[in-house]
């Protein structure tokens, strides 16, 4: 006899995982999976999500799911009850096992919190048009860890604007669509874009290197993983540094009390001082993590030349001829750069640029600002435009235009809120109402 499965709620859609570093991310799957519903985000987490929310014991509370989203977006890629409680409710509606894995729930136990995600999302164009290319346009999980900053495949940084209208882009947004700019919806990848490539220093590539492991590691094993750092750094202490607390401490620089933390068990490193401490130490995370017994005395090797820590890191010289190329690079862009974001770009100081390239700083600077100027003059055309459609709208429907209304149809027209706050549009607003 056939048994016939429950039919789900919502599709049944597959996450691109193939590979861990390129695995995907719980928002840009909720992304998808609202785009393959031919819905928004906002809708799909309104009219969907929120029941399945609220009709459960999934919280204990009553909640406005879109806004709870919205507000902690960056966290529903991170492994807190926001990442947890989601995954539960993406579950129960699609029957999709293995949904945790789009997550950083399998280091709740092991990596403290802080300093973990990007409250800023980031991407690399040339990854985007490349999946793009191939019919799987996504976003990596590893993107939304404040630690990684560029894109080894590509040797670039990851963007964290859009290079259309300069606005930073957050994880999630109410009409979001997959690989679009969520408040001018250009694509990420079109466009002039900065496609020099920059030379990747050694400790990203470390980076890159040993999170795949960090990804691999299996929740129910955290314990060992835990105890298996303590044990390896002591014997490190004992074997390399001679049990010298201070020589260890001056090694991997770090402070004597928070290495001390680490060897007594009282505290473990953050995503970055794990980083840090094999990178130092040149031994792969791994063997930090591993059972004791798997190192050697010849495995471990102080680094002379540290890059995980920029407070720390040793001063670069000043190639004036290359930092020139790229400020002209920039000043001929389709569109302008702040020079906040070319200091970024380029890896120097803004005040650095202002003083040894004054004419081309201040070229940049005035592109920006004008640039600046004639988007907000666009932007607040265009809201007039909603404004007044719908003011007439209300007034020919015996409706009173009052301003909690305007803002309201103009939020759901083209997703600006609380425009009359601003008060050029709110004088335009008393304006009609006078005429």
């Amino acid at each position: 006899m056939y048994i016939y499965r429950k039919r789900t709620v919502i599709y049944n859609l597959p996450p691109f995982n193939e590979d861990l570093l390129t695995r995907e991310s719980l928002a840009s799957y909720l992304i998808r999976l609202s785009n393959e519903h031919h819905l928004t985000v906002n809708d799909m987490l309104r009219n969907v999500l929120e029941i399945e929310f609220n009709n459960s014991s999934i919280v204990d509370k009553k909640i406005k799911l879109p806004k709870y989203i919205y507000e902690n977006s960056e966290a529903i890629n991170g492994f807190g009850k926001y990442a947890r409680e989601l995954v539960i409710a993406l579950n129960e509606l699609s029957s999709r096992e293995g949904l945790n894995k789009l997550t950083f729930l399998n280091w709740k136990k092991l990596i403290p919190s802080r300093n973990l995600l990007d409250k800023k999302f980031k991407y690399c164009p040339d990854c985007l048009k490349e999946w793009n290319n191939e019919n799987k346009l996504y976003y990596p999980l590893i993107w939304g860890l404040k630690l990684v900053e560029v894109c080894v495949n590509h040797q670039r940084k990851l963007i964290s604007y859009c290079l259309n209208c300069n606005e930073q882009i957050t994880f999630l947004r109410g009409k979001m669509v997959m690989g679009k700019c969520s408040k001018c919806f250009n694509l990420f990848f079109e466009g002039n874009y900065y496609q020099i490539k920059e030379k990747i220093d050694d400790f990203q590539e470390y980076v890159s290197e040993n999170l795949k492991y960090l990804l691999s590691l299996e929740e129910n094993h955290i314990n060992s993983y835990r105890d298996n750092f303590i044990a390896n750094l002591n014997w490190i202490r004992t074997e390399y540094f001679n049990e010298e607390l201070g020589k260890m401490s001056e090694s991997l620089q770090l402070p004597k009390t928070t290495l001390y933390e680490y060897l007594t068990g009282e505290q473990f490193p953050s995503l970055k001082r794990l980083m840090h401490v094999g990178y130092c130490l040149d031994i792969p995370t791994k063997s930090l993590l591993e059972k004791e017994g798997k190192l050697t005395k010849e495995m471990v090797k102080v680094r002379e030349v540290l890059y995980a820590d920029k407070k720390i890191a040793k001063r670069h010289s000043l190639d004036e001829g290359k930092i020139e190329e790229k400020l002209r690079i920039f000043l001929n862009t389709q569109v302008p750069f702040s020079l906040v974001d070319v200091a970024g770009e380029v890896g120097r100081d803004r005040k650095l640029l202002y003083n040894h390239f004054p004419i081309l700083s201040k070229k940049i600077s005035n592109n920006f600002l004008e640039y600046s100027k004639n988007k907000t003059s666009e932007r607040r055309n265009k809201i007039k435009l909603e404004i007044e459609k719908a003011f007439q709208e209300m007034v020919q429907a015996g409706i009173y235009p009052s301003r909690r209304k305007i803002e309201k149809e103009v939020e759901s027209s083209i997703g600006a809120k609380g425009v009359l706050r601003e008060k050029e549009l709110q004088n335009y607003w008393l304006q009609l109402k006078r005429s």
